[in-house]
């Protein structure tokens, strides 16, 4: 995390679309359950939106697993779209399926107008990372997302 942190502050982007964040979890910094919490609490990114995938206990906490958008402009609306399955409350690992992937899509308002800003953590597939109708059908749901509205779009994720 200080790499990251150190390399966010170096490069200071505008938007910053991250995958694989925790929030919410115990004060123990070492297990890294707290990616959102230590990224707001060091970098100056006054507008967030995390959309969690799932929640799951931990001890006497509930930690939280999802994405994270970061913007130095206002975010004037924002929605999750959900490829794969529905966000899970009550996650167990090893029993549930963690499969559970979204598309966030988030309005900002910049000096220069709004842009369409779109963040994705692809599906996992057993085999290689050539992709396969799963992933085909996926990235059809991101592009009928996108087609949607005209402006500047910003595509990032993990595919």
């Amino acid at each position: 995390m200080t790499k990251a942190l150190e390399f966010l502050r170096s490069e200071a982007p505008d938007i910053v679309n991250l995958q694989e964040v925790y929030a919410n979890g115990p004060d123990i910094n070492s297990l890294g359950f707290n990616n959102q919490e230590e990224i707001q609490r060091n970098l100056e990114y006054p507008f967030n939106y995390y959309e969690p995938f799932q929640t799951f206990a931990f001890g006497t906490s509930r930690p939280s697993y999802g994405m994270l958008i970061l913007s130095k402009y206002p975010i004037v609306k924002q929605e999750a779209i959900f490829t794969s399955l529905a966000y899970n409350g009550d996650f167990i690992y090893g029993i549930d399926d963690f499969n559970i992937r979204c598309l966030q899509h988030v309005e900002i308002r910049t000096p220069k107008g709004i842009v369409h800003d779109y963040n994705y953590h692809g599906i996992w597939v057993p085999g290689s990372k050539d992709g396969n109708t799963t992933t085909e059908a996926h990235s059809g749901v991101i592009l009928t997302q996108m087609n949607k509205v005209k402006g500047r779009k910003i595509l990032t994720g993990d595919f």
